[in-house]
């Protein structure tokens, strides 16, 4: 199991959400949570991340920041 060890993830400020998911979703996800010993919420941002439209979209803007 990995732990979450990347102080820049725990330091960055972060926006609050309310969300309403599918149990079976919510519940896939606390699993991978729990596996990797992560906060659901910081699951569903490592998730969102890797997806290929999300991921185009941080690489484009961080392109245009530099």
């Amino acid at each position: 199991m990995m732990a979450n060890t990347d102080s820049n993830e725990e330091t960055r400020n972060r926006i609050q959400t309310g969300m309403r998911l599918d149990p079976a979703i919510y519940e896939a996800v606390e699993r991978l949570a729990r596996e990797e010993e992560r906060s659901i919420s910081n699951m569903i941002e490592r998730l969102l991340k890797q997806s290929p439209q999300v991921k185009e979209i941080l690489e484009s803007e961080s392109a245009i920041a530099a």
